[in-house]
């Protein structure tokens, strides 16, 4: 994946990304109350449940570019070809999760990040490869994240 710099991130750069991710969200849900995680709306109408179950999406999105990766030779497109189909594409994985509870909400999300944290490098070791260099998709990262300021983090 590329910073947001431009540089493209090697694997090691990608994993620590991905743990440091992990890290500030452990700690900005830390102490909430679920009841509050899955009802009170922090992003249009999502809770921080939905912006959990967005985050495994792309989480699993990213490994099934990286199986493309190896097994096409680049990633498949998922045919989103602007914002509009973009948008409409999160609306409907945070709309396939919505009657989840917040625990399977974290269960998929720890699922997602043992899978990319502890893939295999080499085509041949397993599903979910991790090359040495991904690449981010279209959008920049950054430009999607929520703040969650009245609970004291970010996401």
């Amino acid at each position: 994946r590329h910073s947001l710099e431009g540089n493209v991130m090697t694997r090691d750069e990608v994993l620590q990304a991905l743990k440091k991710e992990r890290a500030q969200l452990q700690a900005a849900l830390e102490g909430l109350d679920d009841r509050i995680m899955s009802t009170a709306p922090v992003n249009g109408d999502w809770t921080i449940k939905d912006l959990i179950g967005h985050m495994t999406t792309w989480h699993q999105v990213a490994l099934k570019f990286i199986a493309d990766y190896h097994h096409h030779g680049s990633p498949q497109s998922l045919g989103l070809e602007d914002d509009a189909a973009l948008d409409a594409y999160n609306q409907r994985e945070v709309e396939r999760r919505r009657a989840w509870t917040l625990s399977q909400a974290g269960s998929e999300l720890n699922t997602s990040y043992r899978l990319a944290a502890h893939a295999p490098t080499r085509p041949g070791q397993g599903s979910g490869i991790v090359p040495t260099q991904a690449r981010q998709p279209r959008r920049a990262a950054g430009r999607r994240c929520c703040r969650l300021g009245r609970w004291g983090g970010n996401v």
